[in-house]
């Protein structure tokens, strides 16, 4: 009597241990995550510290915008004329292209949109294809996650490009109109007895300012270089631990859109901006539109010369 007592008890604990243990697991994933430094938006776990590569990125742009400013104050007229037609042509061209890609992107999308749409009908009404009618089939919850997440990464991916070839629009254009001279501002400032401004020649930056705004932008993409490559290694490291996997997976068997570790797409944009202001500094009077490749290259080389 007293050893089927003892059994009992022995029992009844695990028991209580498991059904703890459930209770646990499946409030576990969501912890885990948060534990380690990650916080869901949408479908993307994403560090918290992304933030600090959005700070260090902002601070660029700003040396970046310092830079231009100074540097194209230093050219001539000539050169600024000059420097703006190219600039324009440029410009021209990927108005032409956006006036194709995007709408086409759009449409791309809106199509895509409508598939989840009507995959989410589907699960809702029991995860058959057809409504119920003759010759529908069902579809898995398996089958459904997974044509959901191949619909979101192609959203994704299409959101970025169109994204991608904004931005280089919108660049093109802020370097013209820096380059531009504002008489509209000067005639405005004529009627209301202002005097102009002052001229191109009174009021052209020293080389060594010029430099000094290169050093600090140079300076600022280094620093900001470090805060993508830690982000980056955090990333490379949270793949490769099982309670991250664990966890991800775990959430995945319980919903339709598959969650994903991130960097995040605002992250990813931030990384180009990157790319893009190291371009500039690195060679930003070279219009032969080369200068991207050239600061990848020295990225490489000096990773390369690390090993």
């Amino acid at each position: 009597m007293v050893r089927s007592l003892a059994l009992w008890s022995v029992a009844s604990a695990i028991l209580i241990v498991i059904v703890n243990g459930r209770s646990a697991t499946a409030a576990e994933p969501s912890t885990v995550l948060a534990g380690k430094g990650l916080q869901r938006a949408g479908s993307v776990f994403s560090l918290k510290s992304e933030d600090d590569v959005f700070k260090a990125v902002a601070a660029v742009e700003a040396k970046l915008k310092d830079y231009r400013s100074e540097k194209n104050a230093s050219r001539t007229e000539a050169e600024k004329k000059a420097l703006a037609a190219e600039l324009t042509v440029q410009r021209d061209a990927l108005r032409q292209q956006m006036n194709q890609a995007v709408p086409q992107i759009r449409a791309q999308i809106q199509a895509l949109t409508m598939q989840q749409a009507a995959l989410n009908q589907q699960q809702a009404s029991g995860g058959r294809l057809g409504n119920n009618v003759r010759g529908s089939f069902p579809l898995s919850n398996a089958q459904t996650a997974y044509q959901m997440n191949a619909l979101a990464q192609q959203i994704a991916q299409l959101q970025m490009q169109g994204e991608q070839i904004t931005a280089g629009f919108n660049e093109l254009n802020n370097q013209i109109n820096e380059l531009t001279p504002k008489k509209k501002a000067d005639k405005a400032k004529a009627k209301a007895g202002e005097k102009p401004s002052a001229s191109p020649v009174d009021d052209k930056p020293s080389a060594s300012t010029v430099e000094e705004k290169l050093k600090a932008l140079q300076d600022s993409i280094a620093e900001a270089r470090k805060v993508v490559e830690a982000t980056q290694k955090e990333y490379a490291t949270l793949a490769a631990d099982s309670q991250v996997t664990s966890a991800l997976e775990a959430l995945n068997r319980t919903v339709s859109l598959k969650q994903t570790l991130g960097p995040s797409r605002k992250m990813l944009e931030a990384i180009k901006a990157l790319d893009r202001a190291e371009a500039y500094a690195a060679n930003g009077d070279d219009r032969s539109g080369s200068t991207k490749s050239t600061a990848s290259h020295k990225r490489k080389s000096r990773s390369a010369k690390k090993k």
